[in-house]
């Protein structure tokens, strides 16, 4: 394969086909080469900086909720797709290629110092390759084995939480969710669980009466099913996830004065400066910002200190913080006036 890959020419037309990109947009922002090549990749992988370092096995429970519902066939068929997989002519096997392909992916960043869910997406395209592998070629008898036991959890879930989710919302804690929230939500996951549980359920039967299309039809169309009403019922979490409910209560009666300033001091939500149009000012607060803020310093405040004696001399301004911090800060004497609140955010003005 190395041999056939016309790595000269290959390389020499990749770099033509993005280089230049690079190079505009490197010449344009002279700081960009350094935060794209270094600090995103070089630095994310080989050091903690970013502070999502994660457990050595961080992407397991996220690569078998990402192979649902074909998990089981995959364990089961994995072996076989390794063994049986036929080289072609030049020596070739794809069946080998895509596993190798999905491990090196899984292990590649299970190694990194920065792990976050979405970096291991890549090794599912491979995964569905083999997957419809085996759902061609696995006798339908052995598919109902293999199926037998995701039927059964998923019934058992499901059951779970039809008759038991509010005795559990119950003992959940609520600090970062309201309850009222969590019970919103509590409706779409019922529904979101008997639609993965039916599908698995008949895709069983299917699968011992032969129907292989069928049963794998049954299977994928639920899952697709449950994730999307899962996905709709997420909405009941916007108003914590998302600072437009927050910013429309507070302008409610009056909008925010267009030359005021707004701060968001020891957080940061990315969410605020698109709601608002218009960029806001970091206040002793670094994380992904890093970068920016050593490039254009000016356009942040580093201490809490120094933006209470901004703050004070203010005739108006809008600052968003967090709850024990605004506490911290009404408990001080510093002049504030609550325009909104949730479980995450205050929202103030100087008057």
């Amino acid at each position: 394969m190395w041999l056939r890959l016309h790595l000269v020419s290959g390389v020499a037309l990749f770099l033509a086909l993005t280089a230049p990109w690079f190079i505009a947009v490197a010449r344009a922002n002279s700081e960009f080469a350094e935060f794209f090549f270094v600090h995103e990749h070089l630095q994310r992988f080989l050091t903690t900086e970013h502070r999502r370092p994660g457990p050595w096995h961080y992407f397991v429970p996220l690569a078998l909720a990402g192979s649902l519902p074909w998990v089981l066939i995959l364990a089961y068929g994995a072996r076989r797709a390794w063994r049986e997989g036929a080289r072609n002519a030049p020596g070739f096997s794809w069946h080998r290629f895509a596993l190798v392909w999905a491990a090196f992916v899984f292990v590649f960043f299970s190694a990194s110092g920065s792990k976050l869910p979405s970096y291991i997406l890549p090794m599912f395209p491979p995964l569905a390759l083999l997957t419809g592998w085996l759902l061609l070629t696995l006798d339908t008898r052995t598919l109902s084995r293999v199926a037998l036991p995701g039927a059964v959890v998923a019934v058992a879930l499901a059951l779970i939480v039809l008759v038991g989710y509010d005795g559990l919302l119950a003992r959940m804690p609520t600090r970062s969710q309201p309850p009222e929230a969590m019970a919103a939500f509590g409706g779409w996951l019922k529904a979101a669980l008997t639609v993965v549980a039916a599908g698995a359920v008949l895709a069983l039967v299917a699968f011992r009466r032969a129907a292989r299309f069928w049963g794998a039809a049954a299977l994928a169309v639920s899952m697709l099913g449950g994730l999307q009403l899962a996905t709709a019922g997420y909405d009941a979490f916007s108003a914590t996830r998302s600072t437009s409910a927050m910013l429309r209560s507070a302008q409610a009666l009056a909008p925010f004065a267009a030359d005021a300033p707004f701060f968001q001091v020891a957080m940061y939500d990315h969410t605020a400066p698109f709601y608002l149009g218009r960029t806001t000012t970091p206040v002793a607060f670094r994380d992904e910002l890093g970068p920016g803020i050593d490039a254009e310093p000016t356009r942040q405040i580093p201490t809490l200190a120094a933006w209470i004696e901004q703050w004070q001399h203010l005739p108006q301004g809008y600052a968003l913080l967090p709850p024990h911090l605004h506490a911290q800060l009404a408990a001080d004497g510093i002049p504030m006036r609550v325009l909104a609140r949730d479980s995450r955010r205050v929202l103030v003005s100087r008057r």
